[in-house]
């Protein structure tokens, strides 16, 4: 050793990274699983108060009008392998994502395939899903 008792913070950040990258993905999947089944509980407990939703149409719904659509159970979502990135405090995950959007009495309404853009933030101890943006392959 040459005397030098600097931190080695490169090494600190990317340790941290690793651990909330973990963490991401496992919100992710608990997004994904109370989306299939109508888990209004989970999704209001990881959905950020100032949550925005751009749908691929461009119409947005914060918060509430979110959660109201997603308490009906109209969506169902397969759960592919995604690629995120994260750091102590900030997220993104990019994934393709297949919706079945159903209608009253589970008639399919529409069936389609997203790429799906989110932002998450960590907020007093745990992550929030900020932003959320799906649009449709051109």
């Amino acid at each position: 050793m040459n005397g030098d008792t600097r931190l080695d913070t490169q090494h600190l950040a990317r340790a941290s990274d690793a651990a909330a990258l973990r963490e991401v993905r496992a919100i992710e999947r608990r997004r994904m699983d109370a989306t299939n089944c109508g888990g209004v509980t989970t999704l209001e407990a990881i959905f950020g108060g100032t949550l925005v939703h751009v749908h691929a149409d461009d119409k947005t719904d914060g918060k509430a009008a979110l959660m109201e659509r997603y308490g009906e159970g109209c969506m169902k979502l397969d759960q592919p392998e995604f690629s995120a990135k994260a750091s102590s405090d900030i997220a993104v995950i990019h994934e393709p994502q297949h919706a079945t959007v159903r209608g009253a009495a589970d008639i399919i309404m529409i069936g389609l395939t997203l790429y799906v853009t989110q932002t998450l933030a960590q907020l007093v101890g745990s992550w929030r899903y900020a932003f959320f943006h799906a649009c449709s392959p051109k």
